[in-house]
């Protein structure tokens, strides 16, 4: 998924706007960059879906409250460090992984509870996607694409990981006494329990693939109602001006 876009800097602009706003307003800005003879530039916006309200949401928290999302990033980056750290041997390892994990739960609890409040003053029911947000920002917190993109609030679209914490692969390992680590001998069950990880990873990628693909069609459903909505606008007043006119004919006859 990509989340970082190459985009000209007048494209910044179309993540503040409210949802409702932003297909009428890429439009527009499309249509100014191809009167500058900004083709290239122009495709890219035009490429722009509509924002789901959790991604204009984090959008929002990135450019109103900074600090809230920086916290996430050092929470996860401490969470990172503790992490290698046990799996070095470190004798405290596992209590500041504990530790690190209940700093960054917190932290993104914060962002959260932040994002929800702004959906909730811009009339959405924020509670709703309070999992979704919350799933966001802990990928961002330890994902750098989806770090850079949240930071700059710039997301396109929804950051999500079925990875989970966003370490990648990390070795087998088991304590001994006096801290240090060696790998651990596999299990004699290793390799069904691989087939189950490996199982369970290739059910989470379809399943992945399979909500972006509905939240594309979603979006392309939104827009074509966007524009029947204009149309239809369209229609009503040509109609309406029609009507008017044909009564004032009507008054000019009888008159």
């Amino acid at each position: 998924m990509e989340l970082v876009m190459d985009l000209p800097d007048e494209a910044a602009e179309l993540f503040r706007v409210p949802p409702e706003d932003f297909i009428a307003e890429r439009d527009a800005l499309v249509k100014r960059l191809r009167a500058e003879s900004r083709d290239g530039d122009a495709t890219a916006v035009k490429a722009l879906r509509k924002p789901t309200t959790v991604v204009w949401a984090l959008n929002q928290l990135a450019t109103r409250e900074p600090d809230t999302v920086a916290a996430v990033f050092e929470a996860g980056r401490n969470l990172q460090a503790a992490q290698q750290a046990a799996l070095a041997g470190k004798p405290s390892g596992a209590e500041d992984l504990r530790i690190a994990g209940a700093a960054r739960r917190d932290a993104v609890s914060r962002a959260r509870d932040a994002a929800v409040a702004i959906l909730d003053a811009s009339g959405h029911r924020g509670a709703g996607q309070a999992d979704t947000i919350a799933v966001a920002l802990e990928t961002a917190s330890t994902d750098t694409a989806a770090g850079a993109a949240l930071a700059s609030g710039t997301l396109a679209k929804t950051p999500s990981s079925a990875a989970g914490l966003g370490f990648g692969e990390l070795p087998t390992m088991t304590a001994i006494p006096g801290g240090r680590t060696e790998t651990s001998t596999p299990p004699r069950d290793t390799a069904r329990r691989r087939k189950e990880r490996d199982a369970a990873r290739t059910r989470a990628r379809n399943r992945r693939a399979s909500a972006d693909r509905l939240a594309r069609q979603l979006a392309d459903a939104r827009e074509r109602v966007t524009g029947l909505e204009r149309d239809h606008a369209a229609a009503e007043s040509e109609a309406l001006a029609a009507e008017t006119e044909a009564e004032r004919a009507e008054r000019d006859l009888e008159d």
